[in-house]
């Protein structure tokens, strides 16, 4: 993880208050199972394309989604 964190330094920040001028109403979430290699080199590929959220300095945040099938 500490291989990720630095590649996620790499990118420029954007914040909460930066994130209400973004328009996300019309997105499509596409999620991936990848394994912690593949990680590194899809963020490679992502650079300068992307902005990480930053929160009180951090950006590997914690992230839980609930489906409408997820048991709780």
């Amino acid at each position: 993880m500490h291989e990720i964190n630095g590649m996620l330094s790499l990118f420029k920040p954007i914040g909460l208050d930066e994130m209400d001028n973004v328009q996300l109403m019309n997105r499509v979430d596409s999620k991936y199972v990848l394994s912690v290699g593949r990680i590194s080199e899809l963020l490679t590929r992502m650079d300068g394309e992307y902005r990480v959220l930053e929160i009180n300095n951090y950006r590997n945040l914690p992230y839980t989604t609930t489906y409408l099938d997820t048991f709780e």
